[in-house]
């Protein structure tokens, strides 16, 4: 979150995940969907929740651009499930980055 309190753009899973994909050098897949899951294809990441991440990514970008086939049950639950993935998703990031940066400093000693 930025000062104000509100997401900051640079947090959003979206730009995350892009990031470490090309990081570990994995090709960037078509939709922001198969991005995010492909999350699950990093070993060293150990973020089970890869898939219901992506998941909820389908749904903003069906929420963001106003779709009129959207189910209320589906809004729901993202409602309930995003805080909760997202905390989680970016605990798991920084413990990632954290490795990689220190990955890097050993190599480059």
């Amino acid at each position: 979150m930025s000062n104000d309190g509100s997401k900051s753009s640079s947090t959003h899973p979206l730009i995350l995940s892009k990031a470490v994909l090309a990081l570990e050098r994995k090709t960037l897949p078509d939709t922001y969907k198969d991005i995010v899951s492909h999350l699950s294809l990093i070993e060293d990441l150990q973020f089970p929740h890869a898939e219901l991440l992506a998941q909820q990514v389908r749904l903003r970008n069906i929420i963001t651009h106003e779709y009129l086939d959207i189910k209320w049950s589906s809004i729901s639950r993202f409602i309930t499930d995003t805080e909760t993935i997202y905390r989680e998703f970016s605990t798991v990031m920084k413990d990632y980055l954290r490795r990689k940066i220190e990955e890097d400093r050993v190599v480059g000693k």
